[in-house]
Parts: structure tokens; C-alpha cells; sequence
């Protein structure tokens, strides 16, 4: 559906405008200085079908106390009107004159907002304007990029473990490829010198009892002596004691004899084998150390092979959303998404755009969405040149739009002028009867 007639009267700067376009009309454009009028044609419009978020706090002309706006769309015609205490009524009636129950649903499934407005669309963030394109497109943006997001974080934790396990091959210095020493065969041999240490000991505590029962028995040789000299009567006692202690004596000097013959033994010197056992504790520690150095390198080997997976993933991903942006089907050549930027337009941010860039990019997404309500509103298209008008034409021409236009000044051919709230040169004829009672 088009705008077959438009009224308004007493909306914001308008008195009373009458308006018919031509029927094969795909741009309405509406002209004049500024201060007239030509931003309330285009609102009057949207304030009529828009619905209540479209709504201004003073749309009634000042000085006037109520205003309305109709709009024949040749199957429903449109009948809004607002009172300066700020209530409204809208009415939409069928072609035959029937009254649309639930009037702004109706309208609601009728427009869609980018093509109605398609100036708001460019003005949203770049993220509402992405998520917009991408539901356009049948391309699922945010399940890519958590595809990918998770592929990324992924390789970062990877790659920070590997620099982990880097760093720690390199903490313990170069690798001297040292060899293990048998530290206990040294620790036997410590055992073997404290046994031998342990004999010797031995020895020399019996070569010293077997001196002190030497003396010993001498002084009882002597004790003997003299009781024999004192007590001759009993010397037959005393020479069994004598001789006793004699073959005492002759028993310890056999046995003195006996260790004086055999060789001291000497002490063993366990300096050598310590010093042999502190080297090896040394050289086994770095081969200790050496060997963890090589277990964190293989690690870390291992660990950036995955992350070398996930950047393949990672690659194979970007290959197949730039494949799904190359083969989706654009409303305008040129378009593109980015992650960070939203739409692009020539490779470029369409927040950075012209203009005239974005109006034309933001229309064709309109004309894109086939609504039912085919009209458009562009403001600001004094901005745009008689290129970009031309491109605008033909897009509305190719999918039935009828483009409503406010552009400063006198306009193109059919121009449609407004000065202080009305048409140039009186209201519009009206066209034949649609047969809808308003």
C-alpha cells in the first residue's frame, strides 16, 4: 500500500495541507525555505501510522486547539487527531468503509520501522543496525562470533600455558646433558670403610686389656714375692699362688705376644668418598633439573601445536563467515558487517559514511524488508545529489516504495512546495473517489 491522498490540518507548523501524489509517483518530494512546513508533512505522516512511540508532546499547531491528519492508503485510509489537552483518537477504515478494530496493531503489522524511517535505522548504534542486517541476510552473527570468540579465548589460555612452561625450561639454564651418578654404591662404600673403622677399634681395645692384664698380673707376681718372703711358713701356699700368678702372667704375655705380632690396622680415609658422594648429589640434582627443563619444552611443544590447531580453526572460521558475507544476499552492493564497527559500506564504517551514503544505505535496507505499508520518509535529503536521487528513484521504483522527501529549497520537477503551512498556489485536486468515508 501507498499514500493515495494525504490531509493534515493544524500539525505542528502546518495549517491545512492537501496532498496527491501521482499514482506512478515513486519519490513525493517535498519542497521550500525552511520554517514552513516541510518537516511536518513527513511527521504528520509518521505520527499517524508510527503509533504511540512516534509521538510528539505538542503536535497541535500553536494557538489552535485540535489537529488531524488523514491518509488514504487506497486499501485503509488512516484518520488520526490530536487535542491541545493532549488525548488522540485514531481510526482506520477499510476500502468499503468498515472500522479496523484494534487500529495500531493493525498498522503495527503493516510498516516496518527501517523502511518507514529509514534515517532512525541509520541513527541507531552500530550494533542494533549489525544484529538488523545480519537477521536481513539469514546470518546468525552472534553465534560466529561466540564460535570464534571461544576458539580465541581458548588459543590465549593454550598459548599463555605454553609461555608457562617455556619460561620454566629456560629458568634452570642451558641443557648440559649431565649423566646420573650411583649414589648409593658410594654410600655402600661409606658403610663398608665404618665397618672396617669399627675392626680397627676393636683391635686396639683388646691390645689394651690384654697390656693392662699384663700389669695387673705383674703386680700380683709382686704381691706374691713379697707375702712369700714374709710368711715362709707358708710358702708351700704361696708357692701355688706364685705360681699361679706366674702362669697368669705367661697367659697375658702370650696373648700381648700374639697382637704385637699381628699388624695394626689402619683407619680408613672417608674423605675421598664424601667429596665423591657431594659430586654425585650435584650432578643428579641437575639431571634431575635438566630433565624437568625438557619435560616443560615437550610440553610446551605440545601446547602450541593445539594453539597452532586453533589458529587453524580460528582461519578456517574467518574463511567461512567471509564466504557467508560474500554469497549473502545484500540489499546493496557494498555492504558488509563487522565485528567491531557494524555495517560497512565500501569497506568503510557506516558511521563514518557521508550522508548521502547512509540515507542511501539505510533505504535500501528499508525497501529490502517488503513491508505493507510501502512508504518511506527521508529527512535531510538536501544532502543528497542528483546521483544519489537517482539511485533513491530507481530503488523505490524497483520494489513499489514511494519515497516522501523533504529537501530545502524550490526542488525538482513536480516538486511539491510548502510555505507557511500550506501548498504553493492552494491545496492538491483531489483524485477520484476510493470510495472510504472519513
Amino acid at each position: 500500500m501507498r499514500i493515495v491522498r494525504f490531509e493534515a490540518e493544524n500539525v505542528k507548523r502546518l495549517r491545512a495541507v492537501a496532498i496527491v501524489p501521482p499514482a506512478d509517483a515513486a519519490v513525493v518530494e517535498i519542497a521550500g525555505r525552511n520554517g514552513q512546513g516541510k518537516s511536518s508533512v513527513l511527521d504528520a505522516i509518521l505520527y499517524a501510522i508510527g503509533g504511540k512511540a512516534e509521538q510528539p508532546d505538542l503536535p497541535v499547531r500553536i494557538g489552535e486547539t485540535t489537529a488531524h491528519t488523514t491518509i488514504d492508503l487506497g486499501d485503509l485510509v488512516v484518520h488520526r487527531e490530536w487535542r491541545e489537552s493532549g488525548s488522540q483518537v485514531l481510526r482506520v477504515q477499510t476500502r468499503d468503509g468498515g472500522t479496523v478494530a484494534k487500529a495500531q496493531e493493525r498498522l503495527d503489522s503493516l510498516i516496518e520501522r527501517i523502511s518507514f524511517d529509514p534515517l532512525g535505522f541509520a541513527a541507531l548504534p552500530p550494533a542494533k543496525q549489525r544484529a538488523t542486517l545480519a537477521a536481513m541476510i539469514d546470518v546468525d552473527l552472534d553465534a560466529l562470533d561466540g564460535v570464534r570468540r571461544t576458539l580465541y579465548n581458548r588459543r590465549a589460555e593454550i598459548n599463555a600455558d605454553a609461555a608457562r612452561e617455556e619460561a620454566a625450561a629456560r629458568s634452570g639454564g642451558p641443557i648440559t646433558g649431565a649423566k646420573a651418578i650411583d649414589e648409593e654404591a658410594l654410600w655402600q662404600a661409606i658403610k663398608d670403610q665404618d665397618a672396617e673403622t669399627a675392626a680397627a677399634r676393636r683391635w686396639e681395645d683388646e691390645a689394651a686389656a690384654a697390656d693392662a692384664r699384663c700389669a695387673q698380673a705383674g703386680l700380683a707376681v709382686l704381691a706374691a714375692s713379697d707375702a712369700l718372703a714374709e710368711k715362709i711358713v707358708a710358702v708351700g701356699a704361696a708357692t701355688r699362688v706364685l705360681e699361679a700368678a706366674r702362669g697368669t702372667a705367661a697367659e697375658a704375655e702370650a696373648r700381648r705376644s700374639a697382637y704385637a705380632a699381628t699388624p695394626r690396622p689402619e683407619y680408613p680415609n672417608p674423605a675421598p668418598i664424601r667429596e665423591a658422594i657431594r659430586a654425585a648429589q650435584a650432578t643428579n640434582a641437575r639431571v634431575r633439573t635438566e630433565a624437568a627443563l625438557i619435560a616443560h619444552g615437550d610440553k610446551a611443544a605440545a601446547i602450541r601445536a593445539t594453539a597452532a590447531d586453533l589458529t587453524r580453526q580460528i582461519e578456517d572460521h574467518d574463511a567461512d563467515v567471509i564466504e557467508r558475507m560474500r554469497t549473502a544476499p545484500w540489499p546493496i552492493e557494498g555492504l558488509g558487517l563487522d565485528a567491531e564497527h557494524g555495517i560497512t559500506y565500501r569497506g568503510v564504517p557506516l558511521t563514518q559514511c557521508s550522508s548521502a551514503e547512509r540515507i542511501r544505505v539505510a533505504c535500501a535496507i528499508g525497501v529490502a524488508r517488503t513491508p505493507g505499508i510501502r512508504v518511506m520518509l527521508i529527512r535531510e535529503a538536501s544532502l543528497l545529489d542528483a546521483e544519489s536521487m537517482a539511485v533513491l528513484a530507481s530503488m523505490a521504483a524497483d520494489h513499489d516504495f514511494q519515497i516522501w522527501m523533504e529537501r530545502v529549497g524550490s526542488g525538482g520537477a513536480g516538486a511539491i512546495i510548502i510555505e507557511d503551512g500550506g501548498v504553493l498556489g492552494g491545496a492538491v485536486p483531489a483524485p477520484e473517489s476510493s470510495g472510504v468515508s472519513t
